[in-house]
């Protein structure tokens, strides 16, 4: 196995929450399933973060100081990025499920997490998001052979 294929291999994570609680368990299930983790303590410190690095996909608080989960979410979905977000909570409500919904996230997770559900929700968020990407791959070849003829 090559130096390339190797860091295709490592999918990063970013995890986001103000408990440093919730932020260990979750580093040491995804790092144990393995995935690279980094950590933010709120969405100001991820949007900084984000403008290093890319991700496959981003777990976040709802509920945090400067900048909460919902905001987050808004923020990076005007720029344009399509990360699937995975919303937390540990206050359940339909009307905030479906308020982040709305706004774009991938899937919504409560507190406390368990460990086959993390395991699942990332490997169906991951796969649908490889079939968009195939799915804009095909448009936008559709549309170029288009043109040509």
């Amino acid at each position: 196995m090559t130096a390339k294929n190797k860091m295709e291999e490592i999918r990063p994570l970013l995890i986001i929450d103000d408990s440093e609680e919730n932020l260990s368990v979750l580093e040491r299930l995804l790092t144990h399933l393995g995935y690279q983790v980094d950590l933010c303590k709120d969405g100001l410190e991820a949007l900084d973060r984000l403008s290093l690095r890319s991700y496959e996909m981003i777990f976040t608080d709802v509920n945090m100081p400067r900048m909460n989960g919902i905001e987050f979410l808004q923020s990076i979905r005007s720029k344009g990025d399509s990360t699937p977000v995975i919303m937390i909570t540990g206050f359940p409500s339909i009307t905030l499920a479906v308020e982040s919904m709305k706004k774009g996230a991938s899937d919504f997770i409560t507190k406390p997490f368990q460990v086959g559900h993390i395991e699942h929700l990332i490997t169906r968020t991951l796969k649908e998001k490889s079939l968009r990407q195939k799915n804009r791959f095909l448009e936008e070849e559709l549309r170029d052979k288009k043109k040509i003829e």
